[in-house]
């Protein structure tokens, strides 16, 4: 995800680079943006696609920490999960089945006074 991010962000780079070179057309230089810098083309399309990366990134990895505070949350005490927030305990266990369907579950009855 984050690469393809990075290459849509190095090519709108180009394209805005294109459309503000052509609303302010310099006879000197092929680039209003960059001016006379050889290979500007690989020099924003790196640009933008570094940034992107990055930003996206940093993104990527806030909702893997939400993610994985609330497994561990879940792991840690499913009774507490279950009284606060049932539909996603509901989800969770469904999902956790459905991606480990021979495994030992990980929320038995007993543990929400169910049985």
């Amino acid at each position: 995800v984050t690469f393809c991010i990075g290459i849509i962000t190095g090519a709108s780079v180009l394209i805005i680079e294109r459309i503000i070179t052509l609303r302010n057309p310099d006879p000197e230089f092929e680039s209003y943006v960059f001016g006379p810098l050889p290979h500007w083309r690989i020099f924003a399309f790196l640009t933008g696609f570094l940034i992107g990366s990055v930003v996206s990134s940093i993104m990527m990895h806030v909702v893997k920490g939400a993610v994985n505070t609330l497994i561990v949350c879940w792991a840690d005490n499913p009774k507490q999960l279950k009284e606060e927030h049932p539909e996603l305990a509901r989800k969770l266990r469904d999902a956790w089945e459905q991606a480990f369907p021979n495994s030992t579950p990980l929320d038995p009855p007993m543990l929400y006074g169910d049985g």
